[in-house]
């Protein structure tokens, strides 16, 4: 997993706020970038790194404190040039347009998501929109958690807050599942295992995402990549 992302801009916390609250290393170095892909399956890119002309934005988007261009580009410039990505968007009139922008890009295979409630993630709050690029072809369709066996929940269950409650959130879901956060995680995971070609359809992506964090191989993985990262 190469995970592009970046602080703050125009929500409580970003993901590069929550990585460093739970101890991740954030670094610029690529070699030590490409060490912890190689060893740990896993490195985190830091988008203000990899992206020196956007830190002359940074102020203004702070100051308007809302989404501009800038959160359609961001998913679509990671630098790492994935071939597999699960990306979200803020806006339904999106995911056709992106899932073609990466297509073009030269992805194999990826999901464009955007729940019905506005979540730009497989939403377990109503059905979902995807549009999915495999084989060189993209199909549009509506994923619906309930026909997986989920039952829809609340968003107040699955809200994030400050760096810090989310970081402990995390913790609370890989030493204690079985919560709405796993229930989402397990979406959305599952969905990122189907398209990395460890599942051959999502349901088994969801089964296999389940089992990892019940079995504890979540949390076991989370401790020693902070071991050796």
């Amino acid at each position: 997993v190469a995970k592009h992302g970046n602080r703050s801009i125009s929500s409580k916390s970003g993901s590069a706020d929550m990585l460093e609250k739970l101890g991740i290393k954030i670094s610029s170095d690529k070699n030590e970038l490409e060490k912890s892909l190689n060893n740990n399956n896993f490195c985190f890119l830091f988008a203000q790194y990899h992206h020196s002309a956007m830190k002359h934005v940074v102020n203004i988007r702070k100051q308007l404190g809302a989404r501009t261009i800038f959160n359609l580009l961001g998913p679509l410039t990671n630098p790492a040039s994935t071939k597999k990505q699960l990306l979200g968007v803020f806006d339904k009139k999106w995911v056709r347009i992106h899932c073609e922008v990466l297509k073009e890009l030269g992805s194999t295979h990826s999901m464009i998501v955007h729940g019905a409630d506005g979540l730009d993630e497989i939403s377990l709050c109503g059905p979902t929109y995807i549009s999915e690029l495999k084989d060189d072809k993209i199909n549009d369709y509506i994923f619906d958690p309930k026909q997986y066996g989920y039952e829809y929940i609340s968003i107040n269950d699955i809200l994030g807050k400050d760096a810090s409650y989310n970081a402990r959130a995390f913790i609370e879901l890989i030493e204690a599942p079985d919560n709405s956060f796993q229930k989402i995680i397990e979406l959305n995971a599952g969905a990122a295992l189907y398209l990395s070609g460890l599942t051959k359809n999502l349901k088994e992506g969801f089964n296999l995402a389940r089992q990892t964090i019940n079995s504890k191989k979540a949390k076991n993985y989370f401790e020693n990549l902070l071991k050796n990262q």
